[in-house]
């Protein structure tokens, strides 16, 4: 069986069969004739769609449409035609209007298609400053060119010299003759008149002459008939007068000699001389002070108190009201009730709120005393009164405690404004209706003062953040348990201020953090222990991050290490902290010139973290190796990434998965792998090829807050610190951490011995209790606590103190190394101590004043 072979030709027509036809069939069969011109007419008509179809044969009437198309353009102009393909057409553009009225312009605005957008004319700040000498043309040649109309011209300055000198003799017609003439004197008047002022007039008289002290003839004769005139006859001559004077030629020193010895009358003490009695003065200041001082007396009681009163004396005269529930007097500086009233807020009908509107009216400084009677406990937490209290000196822990008895006594004495926990306070009753629910407290009020005693206020000796022990199982009043709570901002306000988040504990993923900055130097913020440095490395005021210090390692001299207190967590981890390169240094391996920037193993012994630069492409490069296997060697990094000497972010950090590298926040080098690091000496290295470090290929570089932590804290691109980096746990929203006490022993901070001079405030120290074993009942050489290395920085890397004997006693039969350090749990030396350097200790409840 096959099929006809077709041809792609049109045939012109289509065989008929006849009768006569005989029964023939295959390819040239009569049969198959009519099927075969069929077939053949297919194929050619299918080839001219197809090439219709593809474009190659033109349509028969491509050359018009059959229904005409109208064509437009819209935008910055416009634009419209018919076209139905049978002959070539054309439009008129009209341009859009942009918005600029016709016209001549000096200054224009183009947009980026070349449009102006708009226009305006030139105004004076158009013209470009240019200096005088570029300016070529349109220079005015006149004053009043340049618009000046104050100013003189030639012809001015002319008329006024020829005024100046008009009708003078020639020879005084210029200054300088005029200036010879009066001698160059510049105040030749004043000297003329200074002169004439010293010469008498021509006169024919003393007056006329000015004379004031010579006696004229009429003078004198008044003087003498003056002398006698009146006098008695027997003093009128001046011989009965030096009889009269005991004729004592000294009289007047005589008489002022004896006067010497009398007082000279007067108003005042101290014009008499008397300077030990009170004056005046001084009695008015102590009625003063007496007057402002008043003595105060508040009581307050419940129902069924026994001989139970309640009010208030100045003075010992009653002034305050006294009803049911709460009342309540302000006073003013004076000590005088400037407004009283009684609210009965165990009553109810919004008695609760109207008290506490009455307090919130008290201004701020003003004293308020508020006493009960009767029935105090009911509704009392309503309305707002409680915070209206609390204004004024209450404490929530006593005010809002559900102690609070029915028919009990309470009394505040504060100060409007003063904040909660500030004023006096007292509360009596220990059941409903107490016989003893009476409260009495007496105080003086100095200038508007209360003066309380320190007995007088729970704690008021005790500032805000002391710390006390106490023995008993709760918190007195205004004292906070010191167990590392959080606790509210707002409601301990006073102790936020003062400790602020000094106290949150350390971020447990932190293992270690060195700020390297000039407050914190080369110390260790989570554990206080030191860096240690090498050959020429230490702290450089060069550059700096945070501060004005970091830590700089040398080309050629030095480098620094920091072992760490416990082991490394190869399993999730995160290197991280600033780096400054300056590419100097003759580092190398595995072909390349390096830069080394940090590493993890000091050590020989093989296993570590290496991070370096190449110093020709600039990027990084990373070594990673488990044990004696480098899974990880000298692998390449982006290039370029270290650009210039600066500071960088870098961080490493692996999450069981994926090793990944970043600088300033972005990746920038990974590697999938499950493999482990090996860290066989837990010490971070700066500045030189970890495995065995040396002088000789250090670089020159820059570093500042650098963290370890046991996490991975980046598994993608992230923003950069802009602060120094934490290494306390964040408190929540609002609140802060109390300090926490509980099973610690205090050490005192700032004192100068060697083991905490460097501790910084509020730090908490690892130490020996860590390594203590109180399980162990005998001590054995052969079997050592946990070794016998009495070597001091392999101690202070398990966190133990260093220990002198000069210090402290450990209870040994010896310590073997004297005046130096020696671990605090080996077992050479122990006389029997059953595994513990604890001191005997008595626990009690540490609290926090706030």
């Amino acid at each position: 069986m096959a099929n006809l072979q077709e041809q792609s030709v049109w045939e012109t027509g289509i065989y008929q069969l006849e009768t006569s036809d005989p029964v023939l069939a295959g390819p040239d069969g009569v049969d198959n004739l009519q099927g075969k011109q069929l077939a053949n007419r297919t194929a050619y008509l299918k080839d001219r769609v197809e090439e219709l179809a593809s474009g190659k044969q033109p349509a028969g009437n491509a050359v018009k449409l059959s229904a005409a198309r109208n064509i437009a353009m819209s935008g910055d102009g416009s634009w419209n035609v018919a076209f139905d393909g049978s002959k070539d057409v054309s439009g008129q553009l009209t341009l859009r209007d942009s918005g600029v009225a016709p016209g001549s312009y000096g200054m224009v605005t183009v947009d980026a298609k070349g449009r102006v957008t708009a226009a305006r004319q030139m105004g004076g700040d158009d013209v470009p400053a240019h200096d005088w000498n570029k300016v070529a043309t349109g220079k005015p040649s006149t004053l009043a060119g340049y618009g000046i109309a104050d100013g003189a011209s030639k012809t001015d300055l002319q008329n006024a010299v020829n005024g100046l000198v008009s009708g003078a003799p020639a020879n005084l017609n210029t200054l300088q003759e005029l200036a010879a003439a009066v001698n160059n004197d510049p105040k030749y008047s004043a000297t003329v008149d200074g002169k004439l002022a010293g010469k008498a007039d021509k006169a024919t008289t003393l007056a006329g002459y000015g004379i004031a002290d010579g006696a004229s003839k009429s003078d004198l004769k008044a003087a003498v008939d003056g002398l006698v005139s009146g006098a008695p006859g027997a003093l009128n001559t001046l011989q009965e007068l030096a009889a009269a004077l005991g004729n004592d030629a000294n009289y007047a020193a005589s008489m002022t000699k004896l006067l010497a010895g009398k007082a000279d009358k007067a108003t005042t003490l101290s014009g008499y001389g008397i300077a030990d009695a009170a004056s005046a003065d001084d009695l008015a200041k102590v009625v003063a002070r007496v007057n402002s001082r008043r003595m105060i007396r508040v009581r307050a009681g419940g129902y069924s108190a026994k001989n139970g009163v309640a009010g208030v004396e100045i003075d010992g005269v009653g002034v305050g009201p006294v009803a049911r529930s709460y009342n309540m007097v302000q006073l003013d500086a004076a000590g005088a009730v400037t407004r009283s009233a009684t609210f009965d807020v165990c009553g109810g009908n919004g008695q609760d709120k109207a008290a506490a509107d009455w307090l919130n009216a008290a201004p701020d400084g003003a004293t308020v005393i508020v006493y009960t009677w009767d029935e105090p406990q009911g509704n009392r937490l309503t309305g707002g009164l409680p915070q209206a209290l609390y204004r004024c000196g209450a404490n929530s822990a006593v005010f809002a405690s559900d102690k609070f008895q029915y028919r009990s006594a309470y009394l505040l004495i504060g100060r409007a404004g003063c904040g909660e926990g500030q004023g006096l306070e007292r509360y009596c009753g220990d059941k409903p209706a107490s016989p003893d629910a009476q409260l009495d407290v007496a105080f003086e009020l100095v200038n508007g003062m209360p003066l309380l005693g320190g007995g007088q206020v729970s704690g008021a000796a005790a500032p805000t953040g002391q710390v006390a022990y106490f023995s008993m199982p709760n918190a007195p009043d205004g004292w906070l348990k010191a167990n590392g709570a959080q606790v509210s901002q707002s409601t301990y306000g006073n102790l936020y201020a003062a400790i602020g988040q000094t106290f949150a504990p350390i971020d447990p993923a932190t293992q270690a953090m060195l700020r390297l900055d000039a407050a914190d130097t080369l110390l260790d913020r989570v554990w206080n222990k030191q860096l240690v440095v090498y050959g020429g490395t230490d702290m450089s005021t060069e550059q700096a991050k945070f501060g004005g210090a970091s830590l700089k390692t040398v080309a050629g001299g030095g480098y620094a290490t920091f072992g760490l207190t416990d082991a490394f967590n190869a399993d999730a981890f995160t290197i991280e902290g600033w780096h400054y390169p300056t590419f100097a240094g003759t580092g190398n391996s595995n072909g390349y010139s390096a830069a080394w920037l940090v590493s993890m193993n000091a050590s020989a012994v093989t296993g570590e973290i290496t991070i370096a630069i190449d110093r020709a492409s600039r990027a990084p490069l990373v070594w990673l190796c488990n044990s004696g296997s480098f899974f990880a060697n000298a692998s390449l990094g982006t290039a370029g990434v270290f650009n210039s000497p600066r500071w960088y972010h870098v961080a490493l950090s692996y999450d069981g998965a994926a090793y990944r590298l970043f600088v300033d926040g972005v990746q920038v080098w990974s590697l999938v792998s499950a493999t482990r690091v090996a860290i066989p000496d837990n010490t971070l290295v700066f500045g030189v090829d970890g495995g065995a470090p040396g002088v000789a290929g250090s670089t020159t570089a820059y570093y500042q807050d650098w963290k370890i932590s046991k996490v991975c804290r980046y598994a993608g691109n992230f923003a950069v610190p802009t602060i120094p980096t934490g290494y306390q746990l964040a408190p929540d929203a609002g609140k802060f951490y109390l300090p926490n006490l509980c099973g610690e022993f205090i050490r005192g901070w700032g004192d100068s011995r060697k083991d905490v001079e460097k501790r910084a405030f509020g730090s908490w120290q690892k130490g020996t209790l860590a390594f203590s074993d109180p399980n162990l009942d005998s001590i054995a050489i052969s079997a050592p606590i946990h070794t016998t290395n009495i070597n001091q920085d392999a101690y202070q890397d398990l966190g133990a103190d260093p220990v002198s004997k000069a210090w402290y006693q450990m209870g040994r039969a010896y310590v073997p190394l004297e005046n130096k350090f020696a671990g605090d749990l080996d077992a050479v030396g122990f006389y029997s101590g059953y595994g513990s350097t604890r001191p005997r200790n008595v626990a009690l409840l540490a609290c926090v004043k706030y």
